[in-house]
């Protein structure tokens, strides 16, 4: 009987032992697998943080590139501008260099416009040499237009004191007051801008005197 309690015993112990084994053996392997999710979790929150630094990154980027364009963009159309007024100002230089060629030669033409006018045209040869001068004083206007010469001539119009400067006053018909009777003097434009005003006669009327 002694024999057969200690087998027993040893059989319980032996259980008992295998027991316990497989309960460490679970309990490893629950061990593993809860350290296997905890790495894989850390792993995804590694890469979610990369995700989330090159998504950082790519906006900066995206920033600085936005940024040198509009760096980029306001150069060029500095650039454009610049261009443009060198441009207007060569251009204001010519201008202004004809401007100074042309209004010292306009003398001359005064001196040829004031022939033509106290020439008597009854007088045959007199008028051929009217006729010369005329041909002359169109030969150098001619050679202004070119540059952008253009005669002021208002007769018949309302006086304009942005053209005109009125240096004697003629009695007149009702009709024509206030209006531009002779040129004494011609003006001139060049390219649009006044160059020198016309000296006129303007009319007035019985009512205004």
């Amino acid at each position: 009987m002694p024999d057969e309690n200690n087998n027993n015993q040893k059989k319980d112990i032996e259980i008992e032992n295998q027991d316990n084994q497989d309960e460490n053996q679970n309990n490893v392997e629950q061990n593993e697998i809860v350290y296997d999710e905890e790495k894989k979790q850390d792993n995804n929150q590694k890469i979610l943080d990369k995700i989330e630094k090159l998504k950082k990154e790519l906006k900066q980027c995206q920033a600085e590139k936005m940024e040198y364009l509009s760096k980029w963009q306001k150069g060029q159309a500095e650039l454009i501008n610049y261009r443009k007024r060198q441009e207007k100002r060569l251009e204001e230089i010519h201008q202004t260099a004809n401007a100074g060629i042309i209004k010292e030669l306009l003398p001359v033409l005064d001196s040829l416009e004031e022939a033509i006018k106290h020439q008597d045209l009854n007088n045959q040869p007199k008028k051929d040499i009217q006729d010369g001068l005329k041909s002359l004083f169109q030969q150098i206007l001619n050679i202004f237009q070119k540059y952008g010469l253009e005669i002021v001539n208002p007769v018949g119009k309302e006086f304009d004191p942005n053209f005109c400067e009125a240096v004697d006053i003629a009695s007149c018909p009702k009709e024509q007051d206030n209006q531009v009777i002779e040129v004494i003097q011609s003006g001139y434009l060049l390219n649009g801008y006044l160059l020198r005003s016309a000296k006129v006669r303007v009319g007035q009327s019985n009512k205004n005197k």
